[in-house]
This record gives structure tokens, sequence and C-alpha cells, in this order.
């Protein structure tokens, strides 16, 4: 019936993705995906190319993230699939004719402690990051374990677009002497100096210090004194 009176299916369809959330689950166990970072099956049912298009049509998602994985990789991972959901939602809702539709977004996101517990699940939360490149989103709603409150202040003002997103942070590089990895062959490895950055894996990658100070949000001192990147 639907695929023979186009009214019958305009109106089903707008109840059915309009007026029902929808769960998407990310998993960032190191070990459960093994196409590239990024991971796949990001959207479910939805990852389906035939039915793609039909994300622009949601207007609630609920966002459950699982970083089940205390280690530096798992941060890498959960950018890469954060930055997918973004990318692949922002390609499919939006278009020439029709305007973003997701108004509601939850993100239920749960951490385990990194192995060395310096800074706790903290050590995880600018994985978030990537959600500031949505944009127009009425509802905006963190669960699950502790964020800080300044940081869901930021997000939730980035994601209802009633503020510009921050700026990228220019860390410093410099110059570490690393010794080749032996091989196990009898020669001897020599040292070599390598350029890196400054940023540590757990850094923000987001100027957040000048994004609460032009918005007027107050960063704990003990968060500043936790995140070199902080102090921006």
């Amino acid at each position: 019936m639907f695929l023979v009176n186009k009214v019958i299916y305009n109106e089903a369809r707008a109840v059915l993705y309009g007026q029902n959330t929808y769960n998407i689950n990310i998993n960032i166990n190191t070990n459960a995906f093994s196409k590239g970072l990024d991971g796949s099956n990001v959207f479910g049912l939805f990852d389906d190319p035939a039915r793609k298009h039909l994300l622009r049509d949601l207007r609630a998602i609920t966002l459950h993230i699982n970083m089940d994985d205390g280690s530096p990789l798992a941060m890498e991972h959960h950018r890469q699939r954060l930055q997918r959901f973004v990318r692949e939602l922002q390609m499919y809702s939006h278009d020439s004719e029709q305007k973003f539709l997701l108004r509601k977004l939850k993100v239920d996101w749960h951490a385990t402690p990194p192995r060395r517990p310096a800074k706790g699940v903290m050590a995880y939360i600018f994985g978030l990051e990537g959600l500031t490149a949505l944009s127009g989103i009425n509802e905006v709603e963190f669960t699950g374990t502790y964020v800080p409150p300044w940081l869901i202040e930021c997000l939730t003002r980035c994601l209802k677009g009633s503020a510009e997103p921050p700026s990228p942070i220019d860390y410093l590089e410099t110059v570490v002497r690393k010794r080749q990895r032996d091989k196990g062959d009898g020669v001897e490895r020599r040292h070599k100096n390598v350029v890196v950055s400054t940023k540590k894996w757990c850094d923000p990658c987001l100027n957040w210090a000048e994004f609460a100070n032009r918005e007027g949000i107050k960063i704990p001192e003990d968060d500043r004194l936790m995140f070199p990147g902080l102090k921006c």
C-alpha cells in the first residue's frame, strides 16, 4: 500500500521517523572491530545504502557510547567512530531542499577507568568533542558516566547552535630521541630524533578554555590543572 499511495506513505513515514526515538550504539572495545578505527554498522539497519537517506527523517536519537576498554587506543577509536556518526548524520540530514530535522539528542555515555587511573574516566571526556559539528538541536541531554557540568554546558550550547564551536588548539611540537625497535637479527639499533606533538592522548583538541571564557562558563581550577590544554 505504501508503494502505490504516496499520501499514506508520507503520513506513515512522518509518524515512524518523527515521533519515535532511535537508539544508536557505539561500542568502543578495541577488539570488537576489524574494519579500521571508525568501525562499521554505526547506524545498524540504517547502514544499508538503500536506507541511509532515511537518516534525515530522524527527529530524536539516543546515542549510546560504551568506552569499555580502559586504554589510550580506546580514545582514538572513540573519536573516530563518533566522527563517523556525525559525518554520516550530516551527510544524510541535509540537502538543498529540506532543512536539518534532528531536534532531540540524548547522549548516554559510559566509560571504564583507564589502566593508569591518574585522571579516572575524566581522561576520556574530550572524546565527545566530535559532537560540536552538529547544531540546531532543540533538546540535548547527557546521562551515564560523569561528565563535568562545565563541559556539558559548552557542548550543549554548540549542539543547540547558540554559540560558535571552539577553535582547534595548535599544540607545540618537540623533538625526542627514540631508539629504533630491535628486530631480533643481532644488528645494533641506533637512536633517531623524531618530531612529536606535546599533546597527550587525553588532552582536548579544541580550545575549551577560550570558549568558556567567551561564554561566561567557569572551568574549575582542578580541571585546568589536570589538562594542560585547558590553560590555553
